[in-house]
């Protein structure tokens, strides 16, 4: 403590500044990259591609709805970053179904996936539109990739009771 009672006033108040203003910097000053580059899907699979409600099993149909299992697998990569979260959007084309948004867990490397039950009505045709698309660490969303899964009543009154 001698030491410091050696240096003038003025050079114990300039070093206190200085290392106030080096705690407080960023440590990657500046503004962000206008470089940025959005990621990328591709390569969307779902299956399956048609759904007929003679074949779903009695505990998947139930109060004028049927339940049904889809599943999703794109390639989602960040040429400049990393991804954040792969997400699909489900888009009833026409019908009465509403639509749905699911994440898509990360299967391995840079594929996504899983399976989701959706609710459709039971007795009416419906054109399932599925749009996958990702978000990356900068929060740009990437391109669309779509399919198509369509759902077929049962047209024979007796085959539900």
């Amino acid at each position: 403590m001698k030491w410091l009672r050696s240096l003038p006033w003025h050079a114990v108040l300039t070093a206190g500044i200085a290392g106030g203003l080096l705690v407080g910097c960023d440590p990657v000053p500046g503004p962000p990259s206008l470089n940025q580059q959005q990621p990328v899907v591709s390569a969307l699979v779902v299956a399956p591609d048609t759904v007929r409600a003679a074949d779903l099993p009695d505990d998947r149909v139930a109060n004028g709805q049927a339940l049904i299992d889809i599943a999703v697998e794109v390639t989602a990569r960040d040429p400049d970053g990393a991804i954040d979260r792969v997400l699909v959007f489900v888009d009833p084309a026409y019908g009465v179904s509403s639509p749905g948004l699911a994440p898509l867990p990360r299967i391995e490397g840079d594929r996504y996936g899983g399976t989701s039950r959706y609710p459709v009505a039971l007795e009416q045709a419906e054109l399932l539109v599925l749009r996958a698309f990702a978000v990356d660490d900068d929060s740009l969303t990437s391109n669309q990739v779509t399919a198509q899964v369509r759902y077929m009543p049962d047209t024979a009154n007796d085959t539900r009771p």
